[in-house]
């Protein structure tokens, strides 16, 4: 019964009679006597020493697959209308650009030396792509550089001249 030394403890508090305590003490010695017997030295790891010595195997060279062309079926998959999907997208991203461009330019004609909070000015709270679509345009006003990023005193994000 005493092995754990948390569990002698308390059952030396419950009991007061002073045998349980030389069992308790004893059963110890015993068993640090008998781990000290078990554990005297350190074994050696001789039996690892013919699979370190052995040779690596060689990599064997790989072989390259001849590639396939594109074939014709391949190459006629982009629809036409794509491409004036694309032109009519990409005149709408300009357009919105220019509008948020233009929203800018009146905050800073009527107040120039306050900036305004960058999250203020591009997120939608009733919408996520709104919010991300504003972003995207203002990164385009930013690296053409008709304003610029800061931080302020919070460390939070301003737009600025």
């Amino acid at each position: 019964m005493g092995v754990n030394p948390l569990e002698a403890e308390e059952l030396i508090r419950d009991e007061d009679s002073s045998d349980f305590e030389f069992i308790v003490y004893d059963s110890w010695k015993i068993s640090g006597k008998t781990a000290e017997n078990t554990f005297n030295k350190t074994h050696t790891f001789h039996f690892l020493l013919g699979s370190i010595q052995g040779e690596f195997p060689v990599p064997k060279p790989r072989s390259e697959r001849p590639r396939k062309g594109p074939t014709t079926e391949e190459k006629k998959t982009m629809p036409d209308q794509l491409s004036e999907m694309e032109e009519s997208h990409q005149e709408a991203t300009e357009k919105e650009v220019e509008r948020i461009l233009g929203l800018l330019q009146t905050y800073f004609r009527e107040d120039p030396d306050t900036p305004m909070s960058f999250f203020d000015f591009v997120v939608d709270p009733h919408s996520f792509p709104r919010t991300v679509e504003n972003i995207f345009h203002v990164s385009f006003i930013i690296r053409d550089g008709f304003a610029r990023i800061k931080l302020d005193q919070d460390r939070l994000p301003i737009i600025g001249k």
